[in-house]
């Protein structure tokens, strides 16, 4: 692994902390990639839909939830969505400046 990136989940009451690593290929010239449920996406074609998918999995949420499912693009640490007790989407793009990431689009760092 050489460098990592984390999903925040929002729950009702609480978050899940997801860690997805990114691994770098042998060759430097070449794009890096991510595991996700033991497949593999290279950076150049992962879409945030995959990370979805993903965060779906590990949850249990069904297909006929996944809709209502969104992704956020947020450059803020964990203790800021703590001690600002973050729960709501208003909370995410009013107090954190939130983006919500579209799920057909290249996912970016």
């Amino acid at each position: 692994m050489d460098t990592s990136f984390n999903l925040h989940v929002l729950k009702s009451d609480s978050y899940d902390l997801l860690t997805v690593d990114i691994y770098k290929k042998k060759d430097e010239d070449e794009d890096g990639y991510v595991e996700l449920d033991n497949t593999k996406y290279y950076l150049n074609s992962l879409i945030v839909k995959h990370l979805k998918d993903y965060v779906c999995s590990i949850n249990g949420v069904g297909d006929s939830d996944k809709n209502n499912v969104k992704l956020w693009k947020l450059t803020v640490d964990e203790e800021r969505i703590e001690n600002e007790n973050i729960s709501t989407e208003d909370d995410i793009t009013q107090k954190l400046s939130g983006e919500e990431m579209k799920i057909r689009t290249l996912f970016k760092r």
